[in-house]
């Protein structure tokens, strides 16, 4: 019973160890060696001879308990010591380098892109409807472009969205992780992507896509000048260079803001509100 406890005691100090996820990714890397060997065994196991293998080690594990041979293996062991703990130091040094190169616990987090447009309003009597920066007065971030032939804006509804950077919150789930927003450079392919027409896009300069000007605008009907639009076959979407253009736009204009955002516990904020809130799902 003594030899029988000793014997367990080693057996349970040997493998605890590697098997009680102390060290995750050790106890992994054992449950996939284990597991690959099972799955090899059970394809090749009839290939072996297992009547020599286990009679070859039935007299081995005899003949080691003969007197002549512990001296033997005690002095062998003596002399090759230093050469066991360098291939042991060797053997552990590779099994730590492809636990730390392919056992991977935890999957980097989802990340994805969301938005949100800066609307500006133009300025009441700032004069004809030009580029200059002073006609236009910030007005709020939206989740929607408000473009001249969107639902909200032919229904006369006003935009919807936050006065402030600050208040944007990320969409439920989901937090942070860039540090800033960062203004879209590619106006055109945004709206092209969204199929948007009756506008003008700011190649240069601070990127800014322009209601196009009609003059059924300037009596404020947004209606009208969307169904003039139409009717005109004027639909469409025109470019720009910083600084040029015909001189009198729409009453809005918007950029894109792009901020990345990383999957995380399920958190508050569902869509931009006039106080606040997410931006809705990421794209």
């Amino acid at each position: 019973m003594e030899d029988f406890s000793s014997a367990h005691d080693a057996l349970i100090a040997l493998i605890t160890p590697y098997t009680n996820s102390s060290d995750e990714k050790l106890s992994s890397a054992v449950f996939l060696a284990l597991f690959a060997t099972t799955g090899t065994l059970f394809i090749a196991s009839h290939l072996l001879p297992w009547r020599a293998v286990f009679l070859t080690g039935g007299w081995i594990a005899t003949c080691a308990g003969h007197p002549s041979a512990q001296d033997w293996l005690a002095t062998l062991q003596s002399q090759s010591q230093d050469q066991l703990q360098q291939s042991q130091r060797h053997a552990q040094g590779l099994l730590q380098s492809w636990i730390a190169r392919d056992i991977a616990l935890d999957a980097p987090p989802e990340t994805r892109e969301v938005e949100i447009f800066e609307l500006q309003k133009h300025r009441p009597g700032s004069g004809g409807g030009g580029y200059d920066e002073s006609e236009w007065e910030p007005w709020l971030f939206s989740p929607t472009p408000y473009d001249p032939l969107s639902p909200l804006r032919i229904s006369g509804s006003r935009p919807r969205g936050t006065r402030f950077f600050e208040d944007v919150q990320p969409p439920r789930g989901w937090a942070w992780k860039d540090k800033k927003w960062t203004l879209d450079p590619g106006g055109r392919e945004w709206v092209e992507e969204r199929a948007i027409t009756a506008v003008e896009v700011e190649i240069e300069g601070e990127r800014w896509v322009y209601d196009m000007h009609y003059e059924a605008a300037e009596s404020g009907s947004v209606r009208g000048a969307v169904g003039k639009a139409k009717a005109k076959a004027q639909a469409r979407v025109g470019t720009r260079e910083e600084g040029t253009g015909l001189g009198r736009t729409g009453q809005w204009r918007r950029r894109r803001w792009v901020r990345v955002v990383e999957r995380r516990g399920v958190g508050v904020g569902v869509g931009v509100g006039g106080g606040g809130g997410g931006v809705g799902d990421p794209q």
